[in-house]
């Protein structure tokens, strides 16, 4: 949780905008996210010949890339965490209480 909260505390709504103003690197990460990931799954599953359980279990985690582990490995490659909020909304439930509480009462989170 903590993890959460502290990548989103680092994001800037310039760096945001930024990626709305250019919406090339949105549309490259939601097509590698959302059609070339599932596609390796599903190829990966008939390569191991896995069995049912396994490859639902696999095209899920495939299909569903967002939450913590992805805030720590994209922090950990210094990749950019604001590009990553901006395909995976699910997991900027932080961000937006960032700007919720800046904005509306004023208080500055973690800096």
């Amino acid at each position: 949780m903590l993890l959460i909260i502290t990548s989103g505390c680092n994001v800037k709504s310039e760096d945001l905008l930024h990626h709305f103003k250019r919406p090339w690197c949105i549309l490259v990460g939601m097509g590698c996210q959302y059609i070339l990931l599932p596609l390796l799954a599903f190829c990966v599953i008939l390569a191991f010949s896995l069995d049912p359980n396994e490859a639902v279990a696999v095209m899920i985690s495939s299909t569903c890339p967002c939450g913590p582990a992805s805030n720590l490995v994209t922090i950990a490659i210094e990749g950019d965490v604001s590009l990553r909020y901006v395909f995976c909304p699910d997991s900027g439930t932080f961000l937006f209480l960032k700007f919720l509480t800046h904005y509306l009462f004023g208080l500055q989170c973690c800096r």
